[in-house]
């Protein structure tokens, strides 16, 4: 379809529908206005011929005087002095909320076109003050924070850790109750992001996506377990596709900030969901629905290896390379008959195929199965990890039946033993072998004594799931407990996650047991906490296993309903002191942060700012521990010290509900893992010294003025328009 001049939208629309109702008019207005909007923006002088109608569409919605932004602004108007009767009102308030969810949409398209815009100020060669001490741009550019290392004289050495150990995006989607969306227009809303982003979009195929959104309804019935499933499959699609762009971008980065000799080697996006793993107060997540998660999730990542097969043999291959051609369809073969006994393997096939191609002089082809091996470390065979969650006091439950079963001791007993006793009897129980086999040897329906009993039919979810886990173990490696107060909590975890036969405290360890604190209280504990489990026995040999590496987690909104917007304080303070404390016993603590600091939204933190926020908590821990150890304030050198030692872990963050949008394209979803990449890296040397606060931040008035010029151009402050 051609874009034409758009005088048969224009006329399509023309006349007034008086005799609809309310909701009806509104969406006839809806598209007169943006008809109308786009035949004035075409004759705009401001807007050049090669804007895309996105751009177009941007420009017409989102600028105060334009025509279309006066239309959709009158139009709201009407829904507060126009509603007929309650049933027309709760209409028109719908599609006011709709007609909400296009301005964001236009705002995320802003922000990553202004994003785009100020990365080719940067390539341009502006980025460099005078003196060339001090790097021009934003820190959300990986560009401008790799010339930061180069211009602070970062060697190649150095940089090649930082990008092994930081360059990572880690997010867990979640579908959480507070999102509204029926399953129908959050597939409405994904379909109308990756329209108006697409450069090629026609007119008659945004009129359709706008239509198509606007009379999906908004609510609906709960999202079922296959719906929440779709959908976030869905989202991991657009973060699948976003994986390329992230290899290119960075690639480029390197060459051009003066680290050509510097290669991507570990994955740029770890993404996890708790879809299906959430099982905290939530029966209905139990083992049929844990497996629907995983068999879908294997499914999608099967069908989208073999999608990139097909495109890689559509390429027109030279007659000399007919063998080439042959060996890529059995690799396809053995995909489809799983024949890799492991991603590994695929990977390192794929990577024999594009050294093979470089030496024909075949680059371009190379660098396609460069980028295939690259996703399969991704994503190996499992798409998307699963975090398993469950109540500390669940997973207490399901041990005492446990114990109970195997004749160790009463399940009433054991619940009512204290944090320490409890602690010293799942040591006990550990060191035993015996005890341990006989726990292992349990199926779910033996803990369950009393069908009637909710805390029987609990211990039986909790170890079935744990079970089903164990024999998946490359689809999760978190088991998060909620409301945890104590070591003898985790301890729990430990012993219930080793009954059901995860590998625990021995090589190829991969399911971390992670408190989660959700109030205050348990978050000035959470040092202690992370001081009385590297000091035991057990769990410590367990973390030495995954590396030396453990996590926390901060349930950020729950803290802040609970206690109030002082709980932010200390989340920061506790989130400082467990690193440190880690630290100081040799062990690097990761940090998991659950939602966002905001009590009605939800996971509307930024979360490419979560290192940023962590590095800075990790800075204070170390001045206040070094006053209180010297009796006296320390010196900026004898922090930096302590700090420099640290090992800061890169931030994996929960994405909620309607933030989701977050990753509804694929332009989209790449500036999300692009900045949150270019921040953790940042906040890494910050940390380590490398990168002075100065030198990062400092702007001169050049630099401001080209950031103002930007965000005015967009509507909307710079970059903060894909956070709305």
């Amino acid at each position: 379809m051609a874009n034409g001049n758009g005088t048969a939208w224009a006329d399509k629309f023309a006349k007034t529908p008086s005799d609809y109702k309310p909701e009806e008019r509104f969406i006839d207005r809806v598209e007169q206005a943006v008809s109308r909007a786009f035949l004035k923006v075409q004759e705009h002088k401001s807007i050049v011929s090669e804007d895309t109608l996105a751009d177009q569409f941007h420009h017409g919605l989102l600028h105060r005087d334009s025509p279309l932004s006066a239309s959709f602004n009158e139009i709201m108007g009407d829904i507060v002095t126009d509603p007929t009767d309650q049933e027309s009102t709760k209409k028109l308030l719908e599609i006011s909320a709709k007609f909400g969810q296009i301005r964001r949409a236009a705002r995320r398209f802003g922000a990553v076109r202004t994003a785009e815009m100020t990365e080719q100020f940067d390539r341009a060669g502006n980025g460099k003050t005078g003196d060339g001490n001090a790097v021009q741009g934003h820190s959300d550019d990986v560009l401008v924070t790799l010339k930061r290392f180069k211009a602070a004289g970062i060697s190649s050495e150095e940089v090649q850790d930082y990008l092994d150990e930081h360059a990572r995006a880690s997010v867990a989607l979640t579908m959480h109750p507070t999102d509204p969306q029926s399953p129908e227009y959050a597939k409405a809303s994904m379909n109308f992001d990756r329209v108006l982003e697409n450069p090629d979009t026609t007119k008659d195929e945004l009129e359709e996506a706008i239509r198509l959104l606007l009379n999906t309804p908004y609510t609906g019935v709960n999202k079922t377990a296959p719906d929440m499933v779709d959908h976030i499959l869905n989202v991991a699609n657009n973060i699948y596709d976003a994986a390329d762009f992230q290899y290119d971008k960075i690639d480029a980065a390197l060459a051009r900030s003066g680290y050509s000799d510097i290669k991507i080697r570990t994955p740029l996006v770890d993404v996890s969901t708790w879809v299906a793993g959430d099982g905290d107060g939530n029966p209905l997540a139990d083992v049929a629905a844990l497996e629907r998660m995983i068999d879908g999730s294997r499914q999608w990542i099967h069908e989208r290896y073999l999608a990139e097969v097909d495109r890689l043999l559509e390429n027109d291959v030279p007659a000399e390379m007919t063998s080439f051609t042959r060996n890529v369809g059995t690799l396809r073969e053995k995909l489809e008959t799983d024949g890799y006994t492991a991603p590994e393997v695929l990977a390192q096939e794929l990577r024999g195929y594009a050294q093979g191609l470089h030496g024909l002089g075949e680059e371009d082809r190379a660098t396609d199965f460069e980028r295939f091996a690259h996703k399969v470390d991704t994503f190996g065979f499992h798409g998307v990890t699963i975090d398993i969650r469950h109540n500390s006091r669940d997973v207490n439950v399901t041990l005492s039946r446990i114990s109970e079963a195997t004749g160790e001791m009463k399940a009433e007993a054991f619940l009512k033993l204290d944090a320490d006793a409890r602690k010293d009897i799942i040591n006990q129980w550990l060191d035993d072998p015996v005890i341990v086999g006989r726990m292992q040897a349990l199926k779910p329906e033996d803990l369950v004594k009393d069908t009637a009993n909710d805390d029987d039919q609990t211990a039986a979810r909790v170890l079935g799931r744990m079970q089903l886990i164990a024999e998946n173990p490359d689809m999760s490696n978190r088991l998060i407990l909620a409301e945890c107060g104590s070591a003898a909590d985790v301890m729990a975890g430990l012993l219930v996650s080793k009954a059901a036969g995860n590998l625990t405290g021995e090589e190829d360890a991969s399911l971390k047991i992670v408190p989660l604190t959700e109030s205050v209280k348990e978050l000035k504990q959470l040092p202690g906490l992370v001081d009385d489990l590297l000091d035991n026995r057990h769990y410590r040999r367990h973390v030495e296993a995954m590396g030396d590496r453990m996590e926390i987690m901060i349930a950020k909104s729950d803290t802040v309903r609970q206690d109030g917007m002082a709980a932010v304080g200390a989340q920061n303070e506790a989130i400082g002191n467990a690193v440190l404390h880690g630290h100081l016993k040799n062990v690097d603590v990761e940090v998991f942060v659950g939602g966002g600091g905001d009590t009605v939204t939800r996971g509307a933190t930024r979360i490419s700012e979560n290192a940023t926020i962590v590095a800075a908590a990790v800075g204070r821990a170390a001045m206040i521990h070094l006053e209180k150890a010297f009796g006296r304030v320390p010196t900026d050198e004898e922090v930096g010290g302590l700090v420099e030692s640290i090992h800061l872990q890169p931030v994996t963050a929960t994405v909620q509900g309607m933030e989701l949008q977050k990753f509804s394209g694929v332009d989209v979803a790449e500036y999300t893992l692009k900045t949150t990449i270019s921040r953790n890296l940042l906040s890494a040397a910050q940390v380590a010294n490398e990168v002075l606060a100065e030198k990062v931040y400092g702007a001169n008035e050049d630099e401001r003025l080209h950031m103002l010029v930007a965000a005015r151009d967009a509507e909307i402050g710079y970059a903060a328009g894909i956070e709305q």
